[in-house]
Order: structure tokens, then sequence, then C-alpha cells
């Protein structure tokens, strides 16, 4: 009787080595990093030159307003049109407006309570319209039987990246807020809308 060799399994080919799905989980990565270095700044930025909490408390609740107003449309917009192109028309509009504020508040250095606002609200609507174009684009990314596994990478880095660009933020908010408070404002905004330009 002939001996039968078992043949190994194929390892298969990490999530990485799909492009698509690789590009799109890196630019998340540098975003996301952006995004908490900008959340602690620009709420600590209202309560700094403020001095009032009840100021900080009423920007937050524009910052959440996207998400109920948006949340049914964004999906449905998702679903109609190019997700890419989504997700590439909101980080350059994030960029913009987040650069732009940058220069707002290194020039008159107090943004008005009104205009804070609707930044806030502004930003976070893009967040709005991003988010399911990139979790309906992981489909068209990856085969579908690796889908669980990518889409649970993907929601491993939206948990985890907080957690390690909150420590990274704050030692990186130590260091520039020594050389000046102005400084580090407008520093984090335009770093901020570079990595919209990047991811």
């Amino acid at each position: 009787m002939d001996n039968l060799v078992e043949e190994t399994p194929a390892k298969p080919p990490s999530l990485f080595s799909f492009a698509g799905f690789r590009n799109l989980w890196i630019g998340q990565l540098i975003s996301q990093f952006g995004d908490v270095l900008h959340g602690l700044v620009f709420l600590w930025m209202i309560l700094d030159v403020t001095k009032d909490p009840r100021q900080m408390g009423i920007v937050g609740a524009f910052e959440a307003l996207p998400a109920i107003v948006f949340a049914v449309h964004a999906g449905v917009w998702a679903d109609r049109h190019d997700r890419k192109a989504i997700l590439i028309w909101t980080d350059w509009f994030a960029a913009v407006l987040v650069i732009g504020f940058a220069f707002l508040v290194l020039w008159i250095k107090v943004p008005s309570l009104p205009v804070v606002c609707l930044f806030a609200f502004a930003l976070k609507s893009m967040t709005a319209f991003a988010a399911p174009a990139r979790g309906a684009a992981i489909p068209n990314l990856v085969p579908s039987e690796r889908l669980l596994q990518a889409n649970a990478l993907n929601a491993t880095l939206q948990n985890v990246m907080p957690l390690i660009g909150n420590a990274l933020s704050a030692m990186v908010l130590q260091v520039i807020f020594s050389l000046s408070r102005t400084l580090t404002y407008f520093v984090t905004f335009v770093f901020n809308g570079l990595t919209f330009i990047v991811s």
C-alpha cells in the first residue's frame, strides 16, 4: 500500500497583502491618531480660553449632533455612491476645515462660541459620512471568506487606537505646551489636517 503524504494546507495570505485593504487600514491608523490628538486639544482649548465648562459641554453637544442627524442618510449615501470618492472628498474637506481653523486660532486667538460650534459640527459631519463608507468598502477589498477577519481587524483599530493615541498625545502635547499654548493649538490642528491629506 502506497504511503499517503498529507499536504499541509497553504497558509492564507495576510490581509495586508490586499493593497486596497492595506491602504485603507494604514490611512485610518494615521487619521485616527490625528483625530485623538485633535480631540484632546480642541476641548482643552475651549476650557482654556473661556474658563467655562458649560461652553465645553455645548461644543461637545455640537460634535455629537452629526452622528444623530446624518446617521441614516450617510449609510444610504454610502450605498448609492462611490465609497472611495466619499472617503477622499470627506478627508479633503476635513483637511481644509481643520487647517483653516488652525490659522483662525493663530490669527484671532479666541474664536467665538458660534464659530467653534459650527466648526465642530462641520468636522464631525465629515466623520459621519466617512464612517459608513469606510465600513461598506471593506467587502470590496478582501475575498468574502476573509471578510470576518478584515472587519475584526478594522474594529480592533477603532477600539485600540484611542488608547494608544491618548498616551502618545499626552507626551507630544506636554512638549509643545511647554513652548507656547497658541502654538500648541496651531500645530495640533495643522497636524490633524495633514493626517487627513495623508490618509
